[in-house]
């Protein structure tokens, strides 16, 4: 298998041949319809020299027609396998943007969150901002590379369904079924080439500052997302002064939105925060992104007590509960968010897991659970408790 550079230059490769094979189709396909155009022009000369008894003049236009229909078909035949092959190049281009996406996602990305959770619990991270910046041109090029690629796939099924409307105005030569077969596959690649640049978006917004592990009523804390496809794709014109909401909500809650078993339309708020969102801007070093320096959480709300039955069970070796013992998230949400002709989805990102506290006598114990998780814990969030 090749690896993560050598995949790269592939990938760039890659597209520059769809753009040659999609100049060659377009070429090809102007000229092979001008060629049907002439033939529906003889077979109108033909039918008014039938009419006209033109005997001396028939068998002549019959042989010119025969001509032109013999190098239609050849040129047909070179178009269709030309068409071949910009099909598989851009079935290859989904591969490939797959194998990287998913490296860069779940390795490089990864890699970085991990450290940074690490980082909380005094492990140095010095060159973080240095390592999110080269993820973050990761990001963008995969991003262009996609779009790319999906459009080379919308122009080439827009010339394949002109080829059949005219094909079919214009009678049954030369007419087959390999147009419809192109149409289905190339709508196939597009599909999949959609879902994997909205899985890329998606992804690529990420907490770049975390909050304090331990967040007290009443006071500020600082945080800051950012995009990490910056200003590709258009994203500026579509998001610029684009709102991102943050709000409270319990860890059980965070699992369930990272592992889909719940929507983040169903998330429920456990608290209050004020100055709850931010204008997403671009700043000069192109990073797209939200800082939240003026927030606030203003109120939790209490723990809700275990059910009765599994208080009687449990009373003689639990003890009483505190507000330590229930962990939270902060959900981060860009609000509306829509690129291009993609359409919208939801975008968002959570915090790390983190504790609150309402007054001082708790902070030890909140420190203390909290500082565990992040010297232990993964930072991804699976469907079983940690």
């Amino acid at each position: 298998m090749l690896g993560y550079v050598e995949m790269k230059g592939s990938l760039c490769d890659l597209v520059k041949e769809c753009n040659v094979l999609w100049e060659e189709n377009k070429d090809m396909q102007g000229r092979f319809v001008n060629d049907l155009a002439e033939l529906q022009r003889m077979q109108i000369a033909i039918s008014q020299l039938e009419h006209d008894h033109r005997s001396e003049r028939l068998s002549q236009a019959r042989t010119s027609m025969c001509d032109m229909q013999r190098r239609a078909s050849q040129l047909y035949e070179t178009l269709t396998e030309k068409r071949c092959n910009l099909a598989q190049k851009l079935n290859d281009g989904i591969h490939s943007v797959a194998l990287l996406q998913n490296h860069l996602i779940s390795d490089r990305l990864f890699d970085w969150k991990n450290r940074q959770k690490l980082a909380q619990v005094g492990v140095p991270f010095d060159n973080r901002d240095q390592l999110l910046d080269e993820i973050q041109t990761e990001f963008e090029t995969l991003a262009e590379q996609n779009w790319q690629l999906r459009t080379f796939a919308c122009w080439q099924l827009d010339l394949l369904r002109r080829d059949c409307d005219f094909k079919n105005s214009t009678g049954p030569q030369l007419n087959d079924n390999t147009a419809q077969s192109h149409i289905s596959n190339l709508s196939t690649v597009l599909d999949n080439l959609t879902k994997l640049l909205c899985m890329l978006v998606s992804q690529s917004f990420v907490v770049a500052v975390q909050p304090d592990a331990v967040l007290k009523t009443q006071h500020k804390f600082v945080s800051e997302v950012r995009l990490l496809i910056g200003d590709k794709l258009g994203i500026k014109q579509h998001l610029v002064n684009t709102n991102v909401t943050v709000k409270i909500i319990a860890e059980e809650e965070a699992r369930m939105l990272s592992t889909a078993q719940i929507s983040e339309k169903d998330i429920k708020t456990v608290g209050s925060i004020s100055n709850d969102f931010e204008k997403l801007t671009m700043d000069d070093k192109g990073h797209m992104s939200a800082k939240f320096n003026n927030s606030k959480l203003t109120r939790i709300a209490h723990r809700k007590p275990p059910p009765k039955a599994a208080q009687g069970e449990c009373k003689a070796i639990l003890a009483p509960q505190t507000a330590t013992d229930q962990k939270y998230a902060l959900l981060f949400h860009i609000s509306p968010f829509q690129l291009g002709n993609l359409g919208k989805f939801d975008v968002w990102t959570l915090s790390l897991p983190l504790m609150v506290t309402v007054h001082g006598s708790q902070d030890c114990d909140a420190q203390g659970a909290i500082l565990w998780q992040r010297a232990f814990s993964s930072v991804v969030r699976s469907k079983s408790l940690i």
